[in-house]
Formats: structure tokens, sequence, C-alpha cells
């Protein structure tokens, strides 16, 4: 069974869930017999540094030749060496650099096109993808990995009898910031979508019933599967008389709760002096003024020498930024449509403490490797995680039964037969 999976490139400077999730299922999938995988970029090169060479190294849609051509009609007709430069890997590669340092606010459009897939130019863009799949064999199955990419579904379909199925995975941080009428229209058209899309993959329970609503998807075409993935590592609990860590894995944003987590750690320090916070995730350029204030704050509260920034966010520098916790919270201020960080903690065997919110209770229901609180205030993270604190056989035991569970969930290729599955099912209409 052919499959290629197309997933849109992003920035290297920040650890982004949704495309170490992309990464980890194709990983995954490569290794599963009687399929192959064909991952495919588009706008930006993925980072070898995170990615290795899971992904080709064709770029589609390349980022700068797309914005020209979304904002400058006659820039449509470039020749053809003007794009071949504009998504050179040199000129991707600086772009990569700056990827996320905006918000949709201005990119509505392009979102808006991507989606529906009504630009003509879009057609053109099509046409290369699917004429470098061929070269390759053709696919049995073409997987989407997020609903903003939908617009393609439509191109393809024109084109081929190919099916494709697509993934659902946290769009709506994206699309919630659009401006209106944007907004309203984007989860109308992903909605529309069910016309050439056959099937849609939610990470969770939570996700699927937020993206029906919002969409007016039939749940019958929305299957769940959680992206659970191989733990990479698993670090032995830290030795009895070392300041009691706390650690904070994701991008450094206020999205994330950078500054929830800072607060919640002051407080239990009032309590607990010596207790340390570890921060891990990079950042991008909108984020460095929040960033500042934010350690300005440590600073006037005297607590700076009890915190540490873990520069890298993969390989062995993920490695050791988990050997350096006992705790692991990332307190986001919307409800997520997974979690992938918290995956990563529990596999790890590092507890976790989130509030109860989006798909967090299905993560620690499913693991059994962490606690979760409902008042959603710094206070009572505090409380929280001073209780796992007092209590080092509770945390070793919900380390012991969490990566326990998560590797005997993937090690049975739960996920693989799944997604295998589906595909079948998908070929057999």
């Amino acid at each position: 069974m052919k499959i290629a999976y197309i997933v849109p490139g992003t920035g290297d400077s920040f650890y982004c869930a949704n495309c170490h999730r992309d990464k980890m299922f194709v990983s995954v999938m490569k290794n599963n017999p009687g399929t192959s995988v064909t991952a495919i970029p588009l706008y930006l090169l993925p980072n070898k540094t995170n990615f290795g060479d899971l992904f080709e190294s064709h770029v589609f849609f390349g980022a700068i030749s797309l914005f020209f051509k979304e904002r400058i009609p006659f820039a449509r007709k470039m020749p053809r060496f003007v794009e071949q430069f504009l998504d050179s890997p040199p000129m991707l590669r600086f772009a990569a650099r700056l990827a996320g340092s905006t918000t949709p606010v201005g990119l509505e459009k392009t979102t808006i096109d991507m989606i529906t897939g009504n630009a003509s130019f879009l057609e053109k863009e099509t046409d290369k993808l699917l004429k470098y799949l061929s070269e390759y064999g053709r696919p049995d199955v073409i997987h989407l990995s997020n609903a903003l990419l939908t617009g393609l579904a439509a191109h393809i379909r024109n084109r081929t009898d190919i099916p494709v199925v697509c993934s659902l995975q946290n769009e709506d941080d994206w699309i919630n910031e659009m401006r209106e009428p944007y907004r309203t229209e984007a989860w109308k058209q992903i909605g529309e979508s069910r016309k050439t899309i056959v099937r849609f993959i939610s990470s969770s329970e939570y996700y699927k019933a937020l993206v029906a609503e919002k969409t007016g998807l039939p749940a019958g075409i929305i299957d769940v599967i959680n992206p659970i993935t191989p733990a990479e590592f698993f670090v032995e609990p830290r030795a009895v008389g070392q300041p009691p860590a706390i650690g904070f894995f994701s991008r450094l944003s206020v999205a994330n709760g950078l500054d929830k987590m800072i607060e919640a750690w002051l407080l239990l320090g009032n309590r607990v002096p010596e207790v340390q916070l570890h921060l891990c995730g990079g950042s991008t350029a909108s984020d460095t003024r929040f960033i500042k204030n934010q350690m300005k704050i440590v600073e006037r509260a005297c607590r700076s020498h009890n915190l540490s920034l873990h520069d890298g966010f993969s390989g062995t520098a993920k490695e050791h930024f988990f050997n350096s916790i006992d705790l692991l919270s990332v307190p986001v201020r919307k409800p997520d449509a997974w979690g992938q960080y918290l995956v990563e903690s529990i596999g790890a065997g590092v507890p976790v403490v989130q509030p109860a919110t989006g798909a967090f209770p299905e993560i620690i229901s499913m693991t059994g490797g962490g606690v979760i609180y409902s008042d959603d205030t710094p206070q009572q993270l505090a409380n929280e995680l001073e209780s796992l604190l007092a209590d080092r056989n509770k945390r070793l035991t919900l380390a012991q039964n969490g990566s326990a569970s998560l590797r005997n969930i993937t090690s049975g290729g739960v996920m693989q037969e799944r997604v295998r599955n589906l595909y079948k099912t998908v070929l057999s209409h």
C-alpha cells in the first residue's frame, strides 16, 4: 500500500507539537510492513536536525513564491527560473527562521484559498505535485496532515480517482485568530470539503466533537485515532536530595501559558524555596518581548538563580531536559486537541500536571501518567505541584504506570493497525 503524506513545513526555532506528531506518524507508518510512505513537505523545508531524512527534499507550494503569487497577480506568471530561486533551499531556510513570527492576521485570504483551492494558480502547483508523485509510483491514498490543506483535495479529485484522507489537529489555533468573516468562512469551507475528502482522522474525542460542531462534518466520517507515539527514551527518577524541579516543554509563549507557569512556580517557591523551573521549547521573534517581561518578573522576585533555560529541544538535548525535572506542566490558555508534549513527558517517565481542558483528561485516563485539576489558575497549579513534590512514591507510580501504558499501547502497533484499516476501508469503497 502506497501512501503520500502531505505536511506543511515550519520554522525551526521552536518546538512544534503538530510537526513532531507528523514526524512520529511518518516514522511509525514507514516501519509498518506492507506500507510505503512518501512524506511531501509544503511551504518550507523540514529542519534536518529535528526530522532527519523522513521527508522528501523537494518542497511544493514554496512559501516565498506563494506569498508573491497571492498578493501580486502578475507574479503568477513569473519565469520559472525566478520561482526556482525563490523556492531554493537557501531562501526557504531563511524564511523558516522567520516562520512563526506572524499571526494569521493578514494571511486570511491565503488560508481560505488553501482550504477551498479556489485560487487558479493553485491548480498549477497541484499538477506539479501529482506529476512528482507519479514518478515515484501512483499512491493508493493521499493523506493531508491537517484541514488547512483541504483545497488540495478538490484539485486532486478533479485529476485522479485517488482517495484523500485528512487529519484534524489544532486547526482552531490558527482559525480562531483570523478576523471575520474569514474565521466563519474557514470552518464552513472545511465542512464543504467532505465532498472531496472521504475520511477524517481526529486526534481525540474532544477535538472530534469540536470540529463536528464548527464545520457540520458528520461524526460518522471522523475517526478518532490517538497519535500516541513510541517513547524515545526513559529517564531514571531523580535522586533523593536533589532540589525539586518543574519543567515546561513547549514554545515559550503566551498561548502556551508560560506566564501562568512562572506565576505558579513563584507561588510554589514561597512554600518550597529551593524548587527549580526548567524551560525548554524555543521561541519566535514575536515571543521575545513577552519572554523578557517574564524574566523581569523572575528577577524582581529574586528567583533567577533557580530558573534554567534549555536551548535545544530535540535529541540528546531533550533527553537532558527530561533528566533534569521531576514533574512537567504546560498550562495552555486554550483547550488543546491533543498535547504531544504530555505524551513525550509521560513516555520519558516524567509525570504531568495539567488543567482538565481539551484532550488532557483523555491522555491522563489512557496512560495514568499524571494528574489533572479543574480550577485552571496558577494558584491551583501550584497546589497540585506542591502535593506531588511532597509524595515521591506517588510520582514514581505515575511515572512507571504512565510509561508502561504508553509503551504497551504503541508496542502492539495500535495506531499503525487502525490507520491501515482505515486506508483499507477507504480503498474498498
